[in-house]
């Protein structure tokens, strides 16, 4: 990974604390907001350079996939996420290999853990298992 300017740095650390407390990436207009700029034009200079640079991975025609490469994003993973789960009022246990599966999918997508874990109950529920 290569150096990064002081506004960079700011860009990234802002992502990296707006991934941690609401469990997913921000918008480019929640960046300018947080770093005080007037345009997004600005945002999308500031977060392709952290690309170019390898800091962050983006999902192209996605919204809200901005992705900590794997140095810095294992560190967002909260801690309580443990092998139980609750998801509409049912009560899960999971298997520790499904739990860690998870966690790896949920940092490479950009989302909570618990949100992927989530959608992944519902999606196996309403297919009818």
């Amino acid at each position: 990974m290569l150096g990064l300017t002081p506004k960079q740095k700011e860009c990234r650390d802002f992502i990296r604390r707006y991934i941690s407390e609401h469990g997913a990436s921000p918008s480019f207009d929640e960046i300018a907001d947080g770093l005080g700029l007037r345009s997004k034009s600005g945002v999308h200079r500031l977060v392709h350079a952290l690309v170019e640079r390898g800091h962050v991975t983006i999902v192209e025609n996605r919204k809200r996939t901005i992705i900590l490469n794997s140095q810095t994003a294992t560190m967002l993973l909260p801690p309580s996420l443990g092998l139980s789960a609750s998801v509409d009022g049912l009560a899960l246990d999971l298997p520790e290999e499904v739990v860690r599966a998870l966690k790896t999918r949920a940092v490479r997508l950009g989302v909570s853990p618990v949100t992927l874990i989530h959608d992944a109950v519902r999606a196996y529920v309403g297919a009818g298992a």
